[in-house]
């Protein structure tokens, strides 16, 4: 599930080997928010750890700046999700000739947003502990405790979020598209129906005629803060369904070891604000 480019890394091992190791502390670079989070629980104060998309931008749509540049040469980590969730990060770590371990998290689908999954990113933990273990050895102890702790943590959150949904698990509901299938498995959820199969293709018109149809008997319909979509209004015309807005990126949290429960625990607010 997990793989380095320039040193194979598993959850059963990792060999990467650096000189960086001997420095106090290490520069690791994020793609989204949500990981940058996951690095920063088990991290800590260990680390300077930056960030390439914004939380208000969406990975896919992502362009390089001339000023990240320097971030993806100055790294001697990058973690990030597989390509199809940011398919231009990888040609820009290529092109720039990083020489950076990189730490590649794989998707069960090109889809699917699996950190908003609390079961994905308790394993991710481990990864990320492990690498980072591998990069910095005299750390190493403090990095697995902050990972157990960190995995202690969020497996509590999702236990609480089941249970606050719990009253809403049997209604459906629609998303702007087809990214919230971990997220429904991990909190025993109706699976949603998604406007867009996918961010690249274009709902056409049966297909929005056909969402329309389940929308009547639906209790929610939820756009996406990433995206400013008219498909939304489209479907829900006239209908009784409530509305709502999913930030699955947490575009409004303070980045750091916080921001991943806290944006977990807004998706989960807005659920049930909307279905119940």
């Amino acid at each position: 599930m997990y793989y380095c480019k320039r040193a194979l890394f598993t959850l059963l091992s990792c060999f990467c080997t650096t000189a960086w190791a001997q420095q106090p502390k290490l520069d690791i670079l994020t793609d989204i928010a949500p990981v940058h989070s996951l690095v920063s629980m088990v991290a800590g104060e260990q680390a300077n750890i930056d960030l390439l998309v914004q939380p208000n931008q969406s990975p896919h749509n992502f362009v390089l700046k001339p000023s990240q540049v320097q971030s993806i040469q100055r790294a001697q980590l990058i973690i990030i999700l597989e390509s199809d969730v940011s398919p231009a990060i990888l040609q820009y770590v290529d092109s720039t000739q990083s020489k950076a371990t990189v730490l590649t998290i794989a998707q069960s689908s090109e889809e699917s947003h699996d950190w908003l999954s609390p079961t994905h990113a308790i394993s991710w933990l481990s990864a990320i502990s492990e690498v980072l273990s591998s990069l910095d050895e005299a750390n190493a102890q403090r990095y697995a405790q902050q990972a157990t702790h960190a995995q202690n943590t969020l497996h509590m959150l999702q236990q609480q979020l089941k249970a606050q949904l719990g009253p809403v698990k049997d209604k459906s509901f629609i998303v702007y598209h087809d990214a919230y299938t971990q997220f429904a498995d991990a909190f025993d959820l109706q699976a949603p129906t998604a406007i867009a199969q996918s961010d690249a293709r274009t709902p056409g018109a049966a297909r929005l005629l056909k969402v329309r149809k389940i929308a009547q008997q639906s209790a929610c319909i939820f756009a996406e803060a990433q995206h400013n979509d008219g498909y939304i209004d489209t479907v829900s015309e006239g209908l009784d369904i409530g509305h709502g807005i999913l930030d699955p990126l947490g575009s409004t949290i303070p980045l750091g070891a916080d921001h991943y429960p806290l944006m977990m625990k807004n998706l989960v607010d807005e659920l049930q604000r909307c279905m119940g």
